[in-house]
């Protein structure tokens, strides 16, 4: 990382396998952020496969810019974004180098900063504020004293618009925020313990007892609480309602179950005497049968014997 003003010529070079990459774009899928460095291993058709220093290997997809145009629109009072066109290419650039200038906004995990020509002020901060930990910092020149520089305008708003005490209200107030927030939290949870316990150290920092905002917050937690009182009063009184109604139900049910069971009794017992019944038919029915064929036997005899002629009779012919 170098100041703007001394970037080396010599940093334009082909992308090839084993060259030092930087990406320029943070991905959807969080494999990459802009910034982080890694490897070039293998180049194919229109394929780029990257390995980073913890050794894991990505294949880096193609991404899409685009380049938008921003209007103000008077009728509905409201800014509107038109796209008037895009590219798209490899998120990816040499990482041989980059200007203090060109790192503002990027992270980075392992920074050689060489600052000793830094020019103007705040590039200093800039540059090593840019690294994610002071191991992975390494300084190639000396930073002298005429290269951290802070500029003039600052330090007088400091001065005039940011006295001690005004910090340390300041800080107060961020603490009471945090404390009052917490007992909102802790009141919507119901637990109660807690939200006195923040309550107290919230009005250590800030009393809000008496703002109007505080009465009004007081107010409307209160009516809910009511509320939620004479809900509790009145789902109550459902319950034992409908707990009555259910015992009355189940006392019907019971005698409806013993009633069921003694039809139940009479269907079976003119269940056996149906069956006993239609065994009595069949044995009729089969006696019946056996005197029908009697009968019929009968019959022929008696027509046989009808049809005997005189003298069979008379020499006892049967």
């Amino acid at each position: 990382m170098f100041p703007d003003n001394i970037m080396p010529t010599d940093r334009v070079l082909q992308l090839k396998e084993g060259s030092q990459i930087m990406f320029i774009k943070n991905d959807k899928a969080k494999r990459y952020y802009n910034g982080k460095i890694a490897k070039i291993s293998k180049i194919e058709d229109n394929k780029i496969i990257v390995e980073f220093s913890e050794g894991n290997e990505i294949t880096v997809e193609k991404q899409e810019w685009n380049n938008i145009k921003f209007t103000w629109n008077e009728k509905e009072k409201k800014i509107e974004e038109e796209i008037i066109g895009t590219f798209t290419q490899f998120p990816i650039k040499l990482a041989w180098a980059i200007t203090v200038h060109k790192s503002q906004g990027l992270t980075f995990e392992k920074v050689i900063a060489d600052l000793g020509a830094a020019f103007t002020s705040g590039q200093v901060y800039v540059a090593l504020s840019r690294c994610t930990s002071f191991s992975g910092l390494v300084l190639k020149s000396k930073i002298g004293n005429t290269a951290i520089k802070t500029d003039p305008q600052v330090l007088q708003f400091a001065q005039n618009e940011t006295p001690s005490t005004l910090i340390v209200q300041e800080l107060n107030s961020g603490k009471a925020d945090f404390y009052y927030k917490k007992v909102r939290e802790e009141i919507k949870a119901l637990n109660f313990l807690e939200a006195y316990d923040s309550f107290v150290k919230a009005i250590k920092f800030r009393n809000d007892i008496e703002t109007d905002l505080f009465k009004k917050y007081f107010v409307v937690t209160a009516n809910k609480l009511a509320s939620f009182k004479q809900k509790y009063t009145d789902i109550l009184n459902k319950f034992e309602t409908a707990t009555k109604e259910n015992e009355e139900l189940q006392v019907s049910v019971s005698k409806l179950e013993s009633e069921k069971q003694q039809q139940q009794s009479k269907i079976n017992e003119q269940n056996k005497a149906i069956k006993l019944l239609l065994d009595k038919t069949k044995d009729l029915e089969r006696q019946n049968e056996k005197l029908k064929s009697q009968i019929n036997n009968n019959e022929q005899e008696i027509n046989r014997l009808r049809n005997l002629k005189w003298y069979q009779k008379l020499f006892g012919k049967k």
